[in-house]
């Protein structure tokens, strides 16, 4: 047993180094020509550019992306050499410069986006160089980034980035078995539990796709196509008298085609010509089929056909100025929105701003010897959630006692400067095989730092500086995150529950102004895609719940996503039905009626009602209408969710209601 898993983790080990072999070899070569070149001063530009290249060197850009990650890279480094100038700037552009960071690239779904370019601007503001040295600063600068395209251009060369659409293939096989096993009047729950769990992949992969501007790119709008068409299947393979329908005689024969192609098209080249030849042949027999069986195959095929379209036309990498956000999320509009004291960004930015600022300006009031270390410690350990960053400040510690202790042993055994770069060499191997955030790879690091530093100070002195600091930048952390805006994974969960009532409004609203004006599929795209992003961490927060909350939440949850895969579908029959006005106003009461009860419901979870604008109830509710069966039936169906919601909550004990309350 004992030479089992000896065997396992010496299998794991080889393959996150020779995953991590890119990076590792470009830091060393950045951090010998650097040194040979501009001396240890420009040390700190080689870490940063080594992040920049982790975490970039594996996607795919277009000229312009590029370019603005370059320019974007550039500003940042002269913000960070004018932060380090005098106290005044120091202070001002550490409050301000994670601001603009953390608004524009980090949310809920992405809490690391800032990383990179926050990285930049604090570790350049390590070491200051001051006018005299700023040519030399902005050339070794120039330098590293100039290896950093050289390098990502020779990676792109050996390894070609396109997008293969793994999870899209995967589901596009197991739909194809859920039919044949639903056309036989089989069980399909367990098969499309699999599906829904690739249709959540789906979305995560079509938000990750979105640059600074919100909006998706081709590959990132195919996914979304993609996922939007596994939520339909679910949804309808998930109610058992829809699922029936699909055993009736006169529906298998076009299932049985409908399900070779779905499994032709997991294997195929999907941007073949003949694949969407065959889509729409296949959605013009849909007509031979009963009713609900068309009109789940129309639903199905339709964004399985826009994609394939999509594929022809629209570049993966370039982002789709077709589907624009809305305006509330362009960048100037989304910085000023998230200026609210319960807004993840603004919580975190504060957090952030005030150790940059009191770090930097403690480094620069005092001129500590090597104080820049408590900067550089604090802004690893701070984190967005209390709990990583309680985690961190364990292994920090513990690997910082650890890699002193390591490197008293192993320095006397690496002579003069050549040792010492020897060493060095070896720890930046296993930096970046250990996984972040380790106590292993806080040791690789605390070995790394002070193998450098020794260069230049006693080794006593360099450990007891490195273990001063460490622990100041640990006290500093958590009362920071105990204190100023915390965020923690429990308020972070009571949060979303909020945000998964709020989207229920917004689909409302969605279908309502799709009666009066035409669609903004910007708009719809972004709301879908929050929308489940929210769901889905809803559901990873469960496993941590007691048995009691994480079944009235589950409860809860499974009823919000049959609410939301009605609300689209009535939101796109609304869509295709724009010229018929004869279910507008019965609709907008509907839709009035609705939106008051849902609002009724959230206060009864002790959440904050939505703000409306409507002074009264209308006069009638209808939950069907005259010469619309299929709208009358999706009504009706949102109603009956809804009603099971209501009564879900009426049912919670006293205390399990008190759990939903925010703050």
């Amino acid at each position: 047993m004992l030479n089992i898993n000896l065997k396992q983790r010496l299998t794991k080990t080889k393959t996150k180094f020779f995953d991590a072999l890119p990076v590792i070899l470009f830091f060393l070569f950045l951090f010998y020509t650097m040194y040979i070149l501009f001396g240890s001063q420009a040390m700190l530009i080689v870490s940063t550019v080594t992040t920049l290249f982790k975490i970039n060197y594996r996607k795919a850009f277009t000229l312009r992306s590029f370019g603005f990650l370059l320019l974007s890279q550039c500003l940042l480094a002269f913000a960070a050499f004018l932060a380090a100038l005098n106290l005044p700037l120091c202070i001002l552009l550490n409050l301000t410069v994670p601001f603009v960071l953390v608004f524009l690239q980090t949310s809920q779904f992405q809490p690391m986006g800032y990383f990179a370019g926050a990285m930049c601007f604090t570790f350049l503001q390590l070491r200051p160089v001051g006018w005299n040295g700023f040519f030399t600063y902005a050339a070794s600068f120039g330098y590293g980034l100039l290896i950093f395209t050289a390098a990502l251009a020779l990676y792109g060369l050996r390894h070609k980035k396109s997008e293969h659409y793994t999870s899209a293939r995967k589901g596009l096989m197991l739909l194809a078995h859920a039919l044949r096993l639903a056309s036989e009047g089989k069980n399909t729950q367990e098969m499309s539990q699999d599906v829904f769990a690739i249709q959540q992949q789906l979305y995560r992969e079509a938000y990750q796709s979105r640059g600074i501007t919100y909006m998706v790119t081709g590959a990132g709008r195919i996914k979304y196509l993609f996922a939007i068409m596994f939520q339909r299947a679910v949804y309808f393979l998930s109610d058992m008298r829809l699922c029936a329908c699909l055993a009736l005689p006169e529906n298998k024969a076009f299932l049985a085609e409908l399900s070779d192609y779905l499994e032709r098209l997991s294997s195929a080249d999907l941007a073949e010509n003949g694949l969407l030849a065959q889509g729409k042949i296949l959605f013009e027999r849909t007509e031979i089929c009963g009713d609900d069986t068309r009109f789940f195959a129309q639903n199905l095929l339709r964004p399985l056909n826009m994609l394939l379209e999509d594929l022809h036309s629209l570049p993966e990498n370039k982002l789709d100025s077709g589907w624009r956000p809305p305006r509330s999320r362009e960048p100037l509009r989304r910085i000023f929105s998230n200026f609210r004291l319960d807004a993840f960004e603004f919580r975190f930015a504060c957090r952030l701003s005030l150790i940059l600022t009191c770090t930097f300006a403690y480094s620069m009031v005092f001129h500590a010897e090597h104080g820049y270390w408590l900067a550089l410690n604090a802004f690893i350990l701070l984190r967005p959630m209390y709990e990583d960053s309680a985690y961190r400040v364990k292994t920090r510690f513990l690997g910082t006692a650890a890699g002193c202790l390591l490197l008293h042993l192993l320095l006397p055994l690496f002579h003069g400067t050549p040792g010492h770069f020897l060493l060095a060499s070896l720890m930046v191997i296993g930096m970046y095989t250990e996984t972040p955030g380790t106590v292993i790879h806080a040791v690789y690091v605390t070995c790394f730092a002070l193998t450098m530093t020794t260069l230049a100070l006693p080794q006593e002195t360099a450990m007891e500086l490195r273990m001063l600091y460490v622990v100041l930048a640990i006290l500093l952390v958590l009362a920071v995150n105990r204190f100023f805006f915390p965020i923690s994974m429990k308020s972070q969960f009571r949060y979303n529950l909020q945000l998964l009532f709020h989207q229920q409004h917004v689909y409302l609203r969605m279908i309502d102004r799709a009666l009066r004006s035409a669609p903004d599929y910007g708009e719809i795209c972004g709301a879908q895609i929050h929308c489940h992003m929210i769901y889905g961490q809803l559901l990873n927060h469960l496993k941590q719940e007691t048995k009691e909350r994480a079944e009235a939440v589950r409860e809860l949850l499974l009823i919000q996503w049959r609410l939301v895969s009605v609300a689209e579908q009535i939101l796109f029959f609304v869509i295709q039905e724009k010229d018929s006005g004869a279910f507008r106003e019965p609709l907008h009461e509907y839709l009035v009626f609705t939106d008051y009860i849902l609002n009724d419901i959230s206060k009864k979870l002790h959440m904050d009602a939505e703000v409306t604008e409507l002074d009264e109830l209308p006069v009638r509710f209808c939950r069907s209408l005259d010469g619309f069966p299929r709208l009358s039936a999706l009504m009706d169906a949102y109603a009956h969710q809804v009603s099971c919601l209501y009564r879900a909550v009426c049912r919670f004990p006293r205390e399990t209601a008190r759990f939903f309350k925010i703050g």
